[in-house]
């Protein structure tokens, strides 16, 4: 249902309640929020570009984006572009995208392209999108930004063009997800395939129907892995190829016809599909691998995944519930920059032997699904990876959870706790954490106070956690600069703080707080405050909330409630 409200509201973006001058013209100027001030000479040209746009919401909002980005001296030339007679609203609008694209820099070229390998209305990961950016080498180190930073910035080029949207937002206020209208998707697309940029095959039609390899760079595939095998595709140039499998099949793949035929890959996404229990030995032979997404139910990582020294993005979602294992030789991967390993129980093993000799990960940024064993300490393990900025580890067996300060430009860090009951421990974090998600714990006093007080901390994750005495009590001072805060606790019953607390705070989310009896009276007067989301509690907690959304409407403020599932 929720698919196809969004598949309307897009398509009616296009070609439902086409605006008047008047309306054109004011959606374009709201959208130039770079330009501070019109000078008298621009206000006739740009009515003569709203006009232009035929009153199409689409093609204005992507006018807007080129217009912003483009000198006030040179809009008279995009005012020629969109004269030219069109036939349809739909070519009005590719005729629109067609200009966007020639305006773009030719960095930016690329970037908008691999939108193509996504479906329709998919809302795409943005991390995941800047990390295959990064492996196909459309973006490079400038000066001493980091590359992922750069990629970022590629992203926002797009989004203030208005080529793709923000679908979901980071807690930093980065983008978390985006989306892209099918319209600019079927450009790309498109102009992807007449640039041999980029090649979509669906079904076994396509594959035993495609003609052209010896062009092809990019491949995606959306069809049986078995019918991938009976095409016996042959693509020496291809540089990226992309699996999915059709919805309700799930096949092994061979992997044999892959290395045989597609030697010079840099990205690899195989993820859709369970390749069963052995970790296929062909990869090996793919030396140019900078990005690999692989699923299967294996439980070890072989020894040659060294042989990968190119590898920068590592995703490996095990199906195998208990355990999976890294080799020592894991530490020679030295342009590794992210690790996910997901799915795993009880987390990934990190190698101990050597530990010593070893290489230090210096480029690692990131490093998700591990857990520490206990035969060494965490601190030890952590210096393999001193410039890591987000870590999510489980632990079992361990009574304490230390993050040393030597980590300094450690921002994130997310545990969950797998011991089957809620535990309490220590907790030791560095005082330059920005985020922390903790799941499956008891919280004391003692240790929820060393939380409350970091003195960075904007985004706080408490997941079915529970409380010494079924009580939070907050100590002044605590959460000065918090920002986010979600609460999971199905035990909670009083939850009281002083009034001059949580001041910065933007969002609360309170999820299965059932008997949760009261909340901090400070909500009711934070002027930060801008939404509050309610997940299957109890109707009390809902009325104590519409209380606090009553108190903020009489300070002036407009609180958003959202409520879910009222128990």
């Amino acid at each position: 249902m929720i698919f196809l409200l969004l598949k309307c509201m897009m398509k009616n973006l296009l070609i439902l309640n086409l605006l008047d001058k008047e309306e054109s013209l004011k959606l374009l100027q709201n959208k130039l929020v770079t330009v501070k001030s019109w000078p008298p000479a621009s206000s006739d040209l740009l009515m003569q570009i709203a006009e232009s746009c035929k009153g199409l919401p689409l093609t204005i909002v992507v006018v807007a984006g080129l217009l912003g980005n483009t000198k006030m001296e040179s809009w008279k030339k995009i005012l020629d572009g969109l004269s030219s007679g069109i036939v349809s609203s739909t070519e009005h609008c590719r005729n629109t995208l067609d200009l966007s694209y020639k305006h773009l820099p030719d960095y930016l070229k690329p970037c908008l392209l691999y939108f193509g390998a996504f479906q329709e209305y998919q809302e795409i990961s943005a991390k995941r999108l800047l990390h295959l950016w990064v492996a196909e080498g459309f973006v490079q180190r400038y000066e001493m930004k980091r590359i992922q930073d750069v990629a970022e910035d590629f992203l926002n080029g797009l989004l203030r063009r208005s080529l793709i949207v923000v679908s979901k937002q980071r807690w930093d206020g980065g983008v978390k997800a985006c989306r892209i209208h099918d319209l600019v998707r079927e450009f790309c697309l498109q102009k992807a395939k007449d640039e041999h940029f980029l090649h979509i095959l669906k079904g076994q039609n396509e594959l035993l129907g495609f003609n052209e390899p010896q062009y092809v760079r990019r491949i995606c595939i959306f069809s049986e892995a078995k019918h991938f095998k009976q095409s016996k595709l042959y693509c020496p140039r291809a540089r990226c190829l992309v699996f999915n499998k059709e919805e309700g099949k799930i096949c092994l793949l061979d992997m044999s016809c892959i290395i045989h035929n597609f030697k010079l890959l840099r990205v690899l996404d195989i993820a859709d599909i369970d390749i069963g229990p052995r970790f296929p030995t062909e990869i090996q032979f793919l030396v140019q691998l900078a990005f690999l997404a692989i699923q299967g139910s294996f439980t070890l990582i072989p020894q040659w995944i060294a042989k990968l020294s190119n590898l920068e993005t590592f995703i490996l979602t095990s199906t195998e519930y208990w355990g999976l294992s890294f080799p020592g030789t894991l530490w020679n991967l030295h342009k590794l920059r992210n690790l996910y390993i997901r799915r795993v129980f009880s987390g990934c093993n990190l190698p101990l032997e050597n530990l010593d000799s070893s290489s230090v990960l210096y480029e690692l940024d990131r490093l998700s699904g591990v857990s520490f064993p206990m035969e060494v300490s965490m601190e030890k393990l952590m210096r393999k990876f001193p410039n890591i900025r987000t870590l999510k580890y489980t632990i079992s067996l361990q009574d304490k959870i230390v993050i040393p300060e030597f980590l300094s430009k450690l921002e994130s860090v997310s545990v969950p706790n797998h011991f089957g009951f809620p535990r309490i421990l220590e907790f030791c974090f560095p005082a330059h954490l920005r985020k922390l998600a903790l799941s499956g714990f008891e919280l004391s006093g003692r240790n929820i106070s060393i939380i409350g007080q970091l003195p960075n901390l904007e985004v706080l994750k408490l997941m079915e956690v529970e409380f010494e005495r079924d009580a939070w009590e907050l100590e002044e001072g605590d959460f000065s600069k918090l920002r986010f805060l979600t609460l999971f606790s199905k035990g909670i019953v009083s939850w009281r703080a002083c009034d001059d607390q949580f001041e910065l705070l933007q969002k609360l989310v309170l999820r299965s707080c059932i008997q949760l009896e009261n909340m901090p009276s400070c909500l009711v007067s934070i002027s930060a405050l801008e939404m509050i989301e309610v997940l299957d509690c109890s109707e009390n907690v809902e009325t104590l909330v519409r209380k606090i959304e009553e108190e903020q409407e009489n300070f002036g403020n407009s609180l958003r409630i959202i409520i879910q599932g009222t128990r």
